[in-house]
C-alpha cells in the first residue's frame, strides 16, 4: 500500500498483477524441496535427514461414515495446516524473487500468494515498456512454475490499475496477457483479506470489514441474554475486534468520511 500510494503522489500509475496457483502446497516436489534445503538454505546431515523424515511415508484416504477409501501415498505436497507448510514452499519458490526482479518488476511474496507490480509514467511510451515488462515477467513465471511442477491458474489470476483518477484518465489500457489468458483489468481486488480500489480510497475494504462486524454484532446480540458479560466480551474480542484489527495500519491517513462505517463499529464494540 505505500509503494502504491507512494507512486499516486507522484503522478505514477502502478500495474498490479495478483497470481493465482492451483493446489500450490499440495505439488511440492519432495525431492526438489529437499535438493533446496541443502543447496540454497544449508541444512544438511541430521537436520536434512529430519525433513526427509517429516516429508517421507505419509498416506492419505478418505472416510465417508464406516466407509473407506484406499490407503494411498503421498509423493508430493506439504501439510497446509503445518507450521512448516507456508515455510517449506517459501523455500521451494525462492528462486521466483531473483526472476521476478530480473525483469525490474517489483514483488510481494507471502506463502503461495504472490504479487507483481509495476510504478511508471503515463505517458504512451512507458505504457507500453511497463505492459511488455508485466507481462514477460508472467510468461517467465509461469515457465519457472511449469519445470517447478506448479500450476499458474491464468484465468483466475487477477489484474488493477490503480492511480489518481487524473492519471488514470490518461492510460488506455484494459487488459493484460498473462500466459494463455487476457485478464481484464478490475476496478478492486483482494489480497490476503485486503480489499484495494483502483483509486486507493479503501472503501471496498472498510465497507467489506463493516458488513462482517455488523454481521457478528447482531448475532452476539440475540445471544447476548444467554452470556455473562465476561463471555461476551470474549466473543466479541474474538469475532469483532480481531476483524477491525486485521490490516487497520493501511487505513492510516486516509479520510475520515471513507472509515465513518468503520470508526462506528469501534463505538458499537465499546459499548
Amino acid at each position: 500500500m505505500n509503494d502504491l500510494l507512494c507512486s499516486a503522489d507522484a503522478g505514477k500509475v502502478t500495474l498490479v498483477v495478483l497470481l493465482d496457483l492451483s493446489a500450490a502446497f499440495d505439488v511440492i516436489d519432495h525431492s526438489t524441496l529437499l535438493t533446496r534445503l541443502q543447496m540454497e538454505v544449508g541444512i544438511g546431515g541430521s537436520a536434512l535427514q529430519w525433513f526427509h523424515s517429516y516429508l517421507s511415508d505419509r498416506t492419505q484416504r478418505v472416510m465417508v461414515n464406516q466407509a473407506s477409501s484406499v490407503t494411498v501415498p503421498l509423493l508430493c505436497g506439504v501439510p497446509q495446516g503445518s507450521v512448516l507448510g507456508p515455510v517449506l514452499f517459501s523455500i521451494y519458490t525462492s528462486q521466483l524473487g531473483p526472476l521476478i526482479e530480473k525483469h525490474n518488476v517489483n514483488r510481494k511474496m507471502f506463502a503461495d500468494d504472490t504479487e507483481l507490480y509495476f510504478s511508471f509514467s503515463t505517458d504512451s511510451e512507458s505504457v507500453r515498456a511497463a505492459v511488455c515488462a508485466v507481462e514477460d515477467c508472467c510468461l517467465e513465471v509461469k515457465s519457472w512454475m511449469l519445470r517447478n511442477k506448479l500450476k499458474l491458474n491464468d484465468e483466475k489470476t487477477e489484474a488493477m490499475l490503480c492511480g489518481s483518477k487524473l492519471s488514470l484518465s490518461k492510460v488506455s489500457l484494459d487488459s493484460i496477457q498473462v500466459g494463455q489468458a487476457r485478464i481484464p483489468l478490475s476496478s478492486s481486488v483482494r489480497n490476503l483479506g485486503l480489499y484495494v480500489d483502483n483509486l486507493l480510497t479503501m472503501s471496498d475494504h472498510v465497507s467489506s470489514v463493516v458488513k462482517a462486524c455488523y454481521f457478528h454484532i447482531r448475532t452476539l446480540g440475540r445471544l447476548r441474554p444467554s452470556l455473562n458479560k465476561k463471555t461476551a466480551n470474549a466473543v466479541a474480542v474474538s469475532l469483532i475486534g480481531s476483524t477491525l484489527d486485521y490490516a487497520n495500519s493501511c487505513l492510516w491517513g486516509f479520510q475520515r468520511a471513507s472509515c465513518r462505517g468503520y470508526s462506528e463499529c469501534k463505538i458499537r464494540l465499546r459499548g
